[in-house]
């Protein structure tokens, strides 16, 4: 007769669904860059802490470390939309302490080849010779700045 395995942990610690590829995806389809910090050009990390309930809903999220400019605001808001997972535990009611850090980076606008202006400018040098027999010379070179 085997014996059966036991579990190490009495409690199951919550977790979110599809694991940290999936909460990152959703953190990034949801989030609204705050228009002051995109005015300002703040780009950091928001790092908050929270509390799980036992039905998976997140509870007294606060900010430990903010940037300002809305971006705190918008870290919250994003934390507290979260759903978790949180497995059977014998009818025990636990909360669970996550901490998160939230980034918020302004996207690059790569300038396309076509809407860069071309500037450039031309000179000829020419020069001519004194007797009438020989045609004339003319040189010309053409520089091209781009800036």
């Amino acid at each position: 007769m085997k014996k059966e395995k036991r579990d190490k942990d009495f409690v199951h610690k919550a977790f979110y669904e599809g694991g940290t590829a999936a909460m990152k995806k959703f953190i990034s389809d949801e989030m609204v860059y705050p228009k002051e910090a995109i005015l300002h050009k703040i780009q950091g990390t928001v790092k908050l802490s929270f509390e799980i309930d036992h039905l998976g809903n997140v509870h007294h999220a606060k900010v430990l470390a903010g940037l300002g400019y809305g971006c705190d605001e918008e870290a919250l808001r994003l934390v507290e939309l979260m759903k978790y997972q949180v497995p059977k535990t014998f009818k025990l009611k636990v909360n669970f302490q996550k901490k998160i850090n939230i980034h918020f980076r302004l996207k690059i606008k790569k300038e396309n080849k076509t809407s860069q202006q071309n500037n450039s400018f031309n000179y000829t040098v020419t020069s001519n010779k004194s007797n009438a027999s020989e045609s004339t010379i003319k040189t010309g070179y053409s520089y091209i700045i781009k800036y």
